[in-house]
């Protein structure tokens, strides 16, 4: 399959011969990328921490097989979340950080939600929710 590859010698690179992962563990789906997202996490870890190894984590797609244990998602849902590998033709993820794309959502739309989305909700618990502070409708913490 293709995949973008952090290598230690070459940089980040774009492959044609990875080999297509394979469920190891009876909580993970396989899906079949439609869309993928860049995050700054993707280009900022040097080549030396992820030899070899498929970059990305934000995705959607089509689950294409399930684990043993996995009851929430079936071969041919669509799907969104996180996995590391993501910049690939296919990622094998956890299925408790995945969820079913809405049907009124595009592939490019959910791909750009995990990392994002997870980021403002963080800024929002961490430091928007405070006693005494609200975020307003012009998005400005009072």
């Amino acid at each position: 399959m293709k995949a973008y590859i952090a290598d230690f010698w070459k940089g980040r690179v774009f492959v044609e011969n990875q080999p297509i992962p394979e469920i190891k563990e009876n909580n993970q789906v396989l899906v079949k990328v439609k869309t993928s997202g860049i995050n700054p996490v993707d280009y900022k870890l040097p080549s030396i921490i992820l030899p070899s190894k498929v970059v990305g984590l934000d995705l959607a797609g089509i689950v294409t097989k399930v684990g043993e244990n996995v009851t929430d998602f079936k071969e041919g849902d669509r799907v969104f979340g996180n996995a590391l590998g993501a910049l690939a033709e296919y990622v094998v993820c956890d299925a408790e950080k995945i969820t079913k794309v809405p049907e009124s959502m595009r592939f490019e739309e959910a791909s750009a939600l995990p990392t994002t989305y997870l980021t403002g909700y963080q800024v929002l618990v961490n430091h928007g929710f405070k006693k005494r502070r609200q975020v307003t409708n012009n998005w400005r913490l009072r």
